[in-house]
């Protein structure tokens, strides 16, 4: 694995074989830095070992999208209110 550190964030680099994109380490959730790779994957350290690890393709925009596909189970039948 090859480890890079990005001169604009000061952040290691490495790179990601599934999403085929940089592999950005986040220091923490409170400092997340994103001017180093309009298109990458960020991990995030948590605590307990875990990993808060995200797909990010940054445009300028006036809007901000987030998903987290996965995160809950799909809804399987359509509620209706009484």
């Amino acid at each position: 694995m090859t480890k890079s550190i990005n001169p604009k964030t000061g952040l290691t680099e490495t790179f990601h074989d599934y999403y085929q994109a940089p592999l950005v380490h986040q220091k923490n959730i409170g400092t997340l830095r994103f001017q180093g790779q309009a298109t990458a994957v960020h991990t995030v350290p948590m605590q307990d070992g875990l990993t808060l690890d995200f797909y990010a393709r940054l445009n300028r925009s006036d809007e901000l999208l987030v998903s987290f596909h996965g995160a809950i189970p799909p809804i399987t039948t359509c509620l209706s209110p009484i």
